[in-house]
């Protein structure tokens, strides 16, 4: 059974990784930006219901779970992770 994903948090800013056209307000991953969304990725849902859990991962499925792996590793690829959020 894979483990669930460490949380992650896209933002973006003012520098080689700002992406507005993906990100910014009224774009397609607008609701992902500035928010935990590692549930979100997994289940490839942008729907407030899905978002507003956050990054709990209960109850999903291992495909569900290496979904959100997936995205993860991604993610790390393509943008600099400039910082990590204490619980």
């Amino acid at each position: 059974t894979p483990r669930p994903p460490s949380p992650f948090l896209p933002v973006t800013y003012g520098g080689p990784n700002n992406e507005p056209s993906m990100y910014g307000p009224g774009s397609g991953y607008a609701s992902l930006a500035g928010r935990p969304c590692t549930r979100a990725l997994a289940l490839i849902s942008t729907d407030e219901n899905v978002l507003s859990v956050g990054d709990d991962m209960s109850g999903l499925t291992p495909e569900e779970l290496k979904s959100a792996e997936s995205w993860h590793a991604f993610l790390k690829k393509k943008y600099e992770v400039v910082g990590r959020l204490e619980r």
